[in-house]
Formats: C-alpha cells, sequence, structure tokens
C-alpha cells in the first residue's frame, strides 16, 4: 500500500500520537503545580501555627493547649520515668479535632516535643508520640519518653511543639 493511498487521517496519525502525549504531560504537570500551590496556600498555617517550630507555645505543666485542631487535655503532669531514671511527661492526651478532608484525611499521627528552658537554652526534653494514627475525633493517650538531656529543676519556661507528620 502507498503512502498516497492512505487517507490524509491516516498519514497525521504516526504524529498526532506524539504530541497528545506530550500534551497531556504537559496538562497533567500543569494540574499538578496548580493543585500543589493551592494546597501549600490552604494549609500554610498549619506550618506556623501557635504549638509549632516556627511558633512554640510556653505553657505550664498540666495546662491545655490546641494545635492546628489536635487538642492536648489539660491534667498532665512531670513524674519518674522507671526505665530511663529521671522525669517524663505522664497522663498527656490528645483528641484529634480534624475531619475528614477532601485533601488531607483526618487521621494523625502525632509526635510532640516538650522543651524545657533556662534562658534561651534547652536544659531538658521529653519526646510524647501517639501509638499509631489518632482517627478524627477520637483521644489517645500519648507516650513519652525524655530524651537526650538530663533533668534540672532550674527550668524557666516550658515550651510545646507539635512536629507535623501528616
Amino acid at each position: 500500500m502507498r503512502t498516497s493511498d492512505l487517507s490524509p487521517r491516516t498519514r497525521e496519525l504516526p504524529l498526532r500520537l506524539p504530541v497528545r502525549i506530550v500534551a497531556a504531560l504537559y496538562a497533567l504537570i500543569l494540574v499538578g503545580g496548580l493543585l500543589w500551590s493551592v494546597q501549600d496556600f490552604l494549609f500554610s498555617d498549619r506550618q506556623n501555627a501557635a504549638g509549632t517550630h516556627a511558633d512554640p507555645a510556653a505553657l505550664e505543666v498540666g495546662e491545655e493547649i490546641t494545635v492546628n485542631k489536635m487538642r492536648y487535655h489539660e491534667g498532665w503532669s512531670l513524674a519518674e520515668d522507671p526505665e530511663h531514671g529521671k522525669p517524663t511527661v505522664v497522663d498527656l492526651r490528645v483528641t484529634n479535632e480534624h475531619g475528614d478532608g477532601l485533601l488531607l484525611p483526618g487521621d494523625r499521627d502525632v509526635l510532640v516535643d516538650v522543651y524545657f528552658y533556662r534562658g534561651d537554652q534547652v536544659v531538658y526534653e521529653v519526646l510524647c508520640e501517639s501509638p499509631g494514627a489518632v482517627a478524627a475525633g477520637a483521644t489517645a493517650e500519648m507516650d513519652c519518653a525524655p530524651y537526650l538531656y538530663d533533668w534540672t529543676e532550674d527550668y524557666e519556661r516550658i515550651e510545646f511543639v507539635q512536629v507535623d507528620r501528616s
């Protein structure tokens, strides 16, 4: 069969297919970039909210705080950790107040750093994490352990920092 016997549409097919693939990839890249920008805009407050590394929240032992719709209940305290022989945070409970969203699921893994400061220097740190993903509307007890430093009672303030793991 000669090329002249083919219809004009059949002759253009080998060229049109790669052009369509390139156009489809370009469109996907544009849509992906747009979604990324919108998501970053919609959720940028999560990275800068009180209680995050950008704006640590100062609080007293036992005080309640909410960070990015994660409510940490009042009543937590410091007690001796028998495994490490130094104080840790106990009875820290968190309630996930997120709903199931369109772009982000409601379930959250939770990680919290509790820093004890003297002046501008960290003198003690406790790491707390949820035992798994905390479902939207659920409450979980945090597992906490002292981290790196030796205990000192002459701290001046406590800062609470939730690390975003979503």
